[in-house]
């Protein structure tokens, strides 16, 4: 494992392995997902339906910026790398352990935690109860659709709304 801070290249050159328990509790050591491009799309998102969480490990496949009818902006979404276990689902709860990484310019912002999860509707809310980072905060809810196979992630951003795709393996 690499020391605190240090970044350590696999034999994809776009996978980034971080020491994310850098400075905070190792929570989970799983890798991410390679570096997932945004895509810069026009009109409205996905509205989110909720579903099942189902046990699975997932892995981020893809990124979209929903620009709504200013697909003309100039708006800069930031590429991201991500890996999530679910465990313990029963439709109302779940645990988690995410593995993320957002990469804005030169400076990678690793996070790695583990989450209690409550469902609720079209969205679930979590707790974090180990680790943390900068692109979570210790709690929130993050509007979400779930099948059997996928989970996405529908949540605002500067620079639109992100749909963050995460496929079952």
């Amino acid at each position: 494992m690499a020391s605190a801070g240090e970044t350590n290249l696999t034999a994809d050159p776009h996978a980034i392995i971080v020491d994310a328990g850098a400075g905070s509790p190792e929570c989970n050591t799983f890798s991410f997902s390679p570096i997932i491009e945004p895509i810069v799309a026009a009109g409205e998102p996905p509205k989110p339906q909720g579903g099942a969480l189902a046990n699975g490990v997932y892995y981020l496949s893809k990124r979209e910026v929903f620009l709504g009818l200013d697909a003309g902006s100039h708006a800069r979404p930031h590429a991201a790398l991500g890996a999530l276990i679910i465990s313990g689902s029963n439709g109302v709860s779940a645990e988690g352990q995410i593995s993320w990484m957002e990469v804005r310019g030169e400076l990678p912002l690793p996070t790695s935690l583990n989450v209690a999860i409550t469902v609720t509707e079209a969205s679930f809310d979590y707790t974090v109860t180990c680790g943390g980072g900068l692109a979570f905060a210790t709690s929130g809810s993050i509007p979400f659709t779930a099948t059997a196979s996928e989970l996405l992630w529908i949540h605002p951003d500067p620079s639109g709304t992100l749909v963050d795709t995460f496929q079952r393996q």
